[in-house]
């Protein structure tokens, strides 16, 4: 993930099925609202923040599911 993420490797120069993929990945989301916060707050930033909140929600759901079933075994 670290290196589709946009971390070494702006997205931009990315294969177009590389850059599909790394549309998919929370850390080009991070990588953005970085790059974002060190210019100025813009639309852009907050996108991304939302973009990384609804990771962050759709993971813990997740994990609350797969902790609830380990627990009842």
């Amino acid at each position: 993930m670290i290196f589709i993420g946009g971390v070494f490797v702006p997205v931009g120069a990315l294969a177009p099925g590389l850059r599909l993929i790394s549309y998919l990945t929370p850390l080009t989301y991070m990588v953005d609202a970085l790059k974002e916060a060190m210019i100025g707050s813009s639309v852009a930033l907050v996108i991304d923040l939302a973009v990384l909140a609804a990771w962050f929600a759709i993971l813990e759901a997740l994990a609350v599911v797969v902790l609830n079933k380990r627990t009842q075994l």
